[in-house]
């Protein structure tokens, strides 16, 4: 199948690379990254998909956006990390932790949020583990507060 982004790096940035993997700089998915490119080179080992994939193992279609990012935003962003467009958890406030707190500790502070109709202890985005167990532990707490 012909390749739709083929990857060309320029000398500075096939130094770069090396650099990173002969270093193990910026973590494992970086220095992976960085060496998918280096054997994507048309110019250099020119390494087909498939076999980048089982080399490094990952998938195909890893490598395909890898090569697709490296055309269309540049060489810093196909190196560094994808960022989230949002954070995987909400971050709460030092005033509604402080009213959280007072709240569960019955020093008087409502149990439910004002304009919010999740118990305070039902916060919890649920999206991670982390946050699945504390709203899991909150609820149970709840149950046994209200009896």
């Amino acid at each position: 199948m012909k390749k739709k982004y083929i990857v060309r790096l320029v000398d500075e940035e096939r130094e770069q690379l090396a650099g990173v993997v002969r270093k193990l700089a910026g973590g494992s998915e970086r220095v992976k990254r960085a060496q998918i490119l280096l054997k994507a080179d048309a110019d250099g080992p020119n390494w087909t998909d498939g076999r980048i994939a089982e080399a490094f193992g990952c998938r195909t279609r890893t490598i395909e956006k890898l090569r697709e990012r490296l055309v269309t935003q540049g060489f810093e962003a196909a190196v560094e990390r994808k960022q989230r467009a949002e954070p995987l958890c909400p971050k709460m406030s030092w005033p509604l932790q402080e009213h959280l707190w007072n709240g569960r500790s019955g020093v008087g502070a409502p149990l439910t949020l004002p304009g919010d109709r999740s118990s305070i202890f039902g916060i919890g985005c649920g999206r991670t583990k982390t946050c699945r167990q504390t709203r899991q532990s909150r609820t149970a707490w709840t149950r046994w507060a209200m009896t």
